[in-house]
């Protein structure tokens, strides 16, 4: 195999490889957006105490929270597009 051929597939690879990292990385950034959207929209803590005085946080699990739109994560999906 001659030498341009060679250098010819190295860079083909190394140009296929890059654009699937790409594609990778934008669909984790996606993914991680379309996550924190929904954790802002739809936060795991509620708040107790409601009054004249600060609200306190309590520590409730993600499941006693009632929300019928806290599965809305299982819709984000890794594709970029």
């Amino acid at each position: 195999m001659p030498w341009k051929t060679v250098g010819a597939v190295v860079a083909l690879l190394s140009l296929v490889v890059a654009a699937l990292s790409l594609l990778w990385l934008a669909g984790e950034a996606h993914y991680q957006s379309c996550v924190a959207r929904i954790e802002a929209r739809y936060p795991a803590t509620k708040q107790v105490n409601r009054g004249p005085f600060k609200p306190t946080v309590s520590n409730v699990s993600f499941k006693d929270v009632p929300n019928p739109d806290r599965n809305r994560v299982e819709d984000c999906s890794r594709l970029p597009f």
